[in-house]
């Protein structure tokens, strides 16, 4: 499976570099085949119609890399910060992005081999759980 990934960010934006550098890292570390994509947001009228969060922001497959961020309605031209192991950064971590990476190759894994499975790091759930249909039944 190919990923596809978004880097989306605007020019000005400082930590779009680390956000580049970090996601390499994290895909050569997963051993992940992706198609990355760099997206400008250039105006406000863009960053609503993508639902930009800030810049820099990373979407695998179109999911945000961030659960909590999935469900935030304040759109624009702004800089974005991340909840990391080492406070609050400008770009997300390596980890955040390799677990993410994880949670897209399990989701597409699990519809294909039929399980349930969960992404957990330090005791905390980082992933939705997911459970096949067939096990429903």
């Amino acid at each position: 499976m190919t990923l596809h990934v978004e880097l989306l960010g605007f020019d000005d934006c400082p930590n779009r570099g680390v956000a580049l550098e970090r996601l390499r890292s994290a895909l050569d570390a997963e051993q992940v085949t992706a198609v990355v994509t760099a997206v400008d947001v250039a105006d406000p009228a863009l960053a609503h119609e993508l639902r930009f969060l800030g810049s820099p922001s990373v979407r695998i497959n179109g999911v945000d890399i961030e659960p909590s961020a999935r469900s935030a309605v304040e759109f624009g031209l702004m800089c974005r910060t991340y909840k990391t192991a080492a406070g609050v950064e400008g770009a997300p971590s390596i980890e955040m992005l390799r677990i993410a990476i994880r949670a897209q190759m399990l989701r597409f894994r699990s519809a294909r081999n039929y399980g349930s499975l969960i992404v957990r790091d330090c005791g905390q759930e980082l992933a939705t759980v997911i459970v096949n249909e067939m096990q429903l039944n």
